[in-house]
């Protein structure tokens, strides 16, 4: 039997292994919380911790946190290649606040300290309460990482900026919400964008080619597709690319 019944019970994501015991360390059982059987570690609480979970996400990292043990914060997280200071300490605090679900699409994500920056931010004086569409949105379309994390940014600033919340409720899937942010965050580059596209549809292109504006972050670029036949028709294709480029109105002013 452990000889403690102190458990580290964080909720770890990774399952303990059954054909394993539990692991004990400075009093508290690590691992394999129900196990009959446990052997001691040699090892500091801290080394016993990330030999048995090499891998912990934010979540995972805050659960241990709030359990308020002797485990030594700076020096765990050192060995996630973390540094411990006022930002990640404050990261992790709001972390726990948070509903189960929202924490385990951060865990699922991997998000980092940086991508939930906004996040704290905006939890120091505002309710949480406030933002329970856009965690539970988030979680409902499983967002991935990339648009999940700028979701959240502008969705938080728009709140600040006194944005009806009516305006910015989760859409039928992550690019439709995504979009839709961004054009509120964004007005006077979305009709930037809007003119760049009018413009393309008045140009008269080569019979098997295609040409649409594509916007990525900061990035907007001119995604162009043809099909050829031979090399006669490649050459073809490519002279006429080269005066289709004079015809593109690639910086609109309104």
């Amino acid at each position: 039997m452990p000889q403690s019944t102190n458990l580290l019970d964080f909720q770890p994501l990774q399952l303990w292994p059954q054909s394993l015991p539990a692991i004990e360390c400075d009093g508290l059982v690590i691992s394999g919380f129900n196990r009959v059987e446990s052997i001691q570690s040699a090892s500091s609480l801290e080394k016993t911790i990330h030999d048995c979970y090499p891998k912990l996400t934010l979540p995972e990292l805050a659960r241990i946190y709030g359990l308020r043990s002797q485990v030594k914060m700076e020096s765990l997280c050192e060995l996630y290649q973390l540094k411990w200071n006022e930002n990640l300490r404050s990261t992790l605090g709001t972390i726990l606040n948070l509903p189960p679900d929202f924490q385990n699409w951060i865990s699922q994500k991997n998000m980092g300290a940086r991508d939930l920056a906004p996040l704290t931010w905006y939890l120091t004086n505002n309710s949480l309460e406030s933002i329970e569409f856009l965690l539970n949105g988030l979680v409902m379309l499983d967002a991935n990482k990339n648009l999940g994390a700028q979701i959240l940014e502008w969705t938080l600033e728009l709140l600040e900026m006194h944005t009806d919340p009516d305006l910015l409720l989760p859409k039928k899937n992550t690019q439709f919400w995504y979009n839709a942010i961004y054009k509120l965050r964004y007005p006077e580059t979305n009709e930037r964008d809007k003119q760049r596209e009018q413009a393309l549809q008045k140009v008269s292109l080569p019979k098997n080619m295609k040409a649409q504006w594509q916007r990525q972050g900061d990035l907007v670029n001119l995604k162009v597709e043809f099909s050829c036949s031979n090399k006669n028709d490649l050459t073809k294709k490519i002279q006429q690319l080269e005066n289709l480029k004079e015809k593109i109105q690639w910086n609109p002013t309104s």
